[in-house]
């Protein structure tokens, strides 16, 4: 399929625009003003309005009636929701991939990224142990879409996966983590990943889906006390 230069353009500004969101250039509930991107990326007002689309397709931002778009925010009640969902899914998806993918490929994609993030924990650089952690997300949603056969599942995670980098962007910015908790975080994937190798899918699947309550309770408890 041939991508006209519009919709090609309108997915650099969105991509700008997701880097931006994630370096906290732009905050939960900051509004983002069509002539303002426009101006300041050189491109049409109907180009910014096609990324900032992008980004409402994906989950980052939400239109309000008569009020143009603002990145996400969330309530308490959605913010356990987006938690609540990304485990379901999360484990859904990694069950499939333990059932449809060898776990040598399995472990050649995802082995890297917490590497990574272990790395970057030792650093001290905690936003990219955050980064890294949600990378290790997006690689899972990219395997099982692209080996698993199950693109459905795989935009749906990639929507929760982003709410919930959304959602852990303001647990920093309200509560920064502590280097030993960086580290602790880096050693549960590390966890995980022995999991994936070694265990049953059962294990695996469970696996996953307590470390993403895990990380969700820990969330709501110091971001909506």
């Amino acid at each position: 399929m041939t991508h006209s230069t519009s919709d090609t353009l309108a997915q650099s500004v969105a991509s700008a625009l997701r880097q931006a969101i994630q370096d906290g250039v732009y905050t939960c509930g900051d509004r983002l003003v069509e002539l303002a991107i426009s101006q300041e990326m050189s491109v049409s007002q109907n180009t910014a309005r096609d990324a900032i689309y992008i980004l409402e397709r994906e989950g980052w931002a939400q239109k309000r009636a008569r009020h143009g778009s603002f990145v996400r925010t969330f309530t308490r009640d959605e913010a356990e929701e987006v938690y609540a969902l990304w485990a379901a899914v999360s484990a859904l998806a990694l069950s499939w991939a333990l059932e449809n993918i060898h776990r040598a490929r399995l472990m050649q994609n995802l082995q890297p990224v917490v590497t990574q993030a272990h790395s970057v924990a030792d650093a001290g650089h905690g936003h990219s142990v955050l980064a890294a952690i949600f990378n290790f997300h997006q690689v899972l949603a990219s395997v099982i879409d692209r080996i698993g056969g199950r693109p459905q599942t795989a935009e749906l995670l990639m929507r929760l996966r982003n709410q919930a980098r959304l959602l852990e962007l303001l647990r920093e910015k309200q509560a920064p983590r502590t280097l030993e908790q960086w580290q602790a975080l880096v050693a549960a994937y590390e966890t995980l990943l022995g999991i994936i190798k070694f265990g049953d899918s059962y294990a695996a699947k469970s696996a996953i889906r307590q470390r993403i309550e895990a990380d969700g309770a820990a969330l709501l408890a110091v971001c909506y006390r």
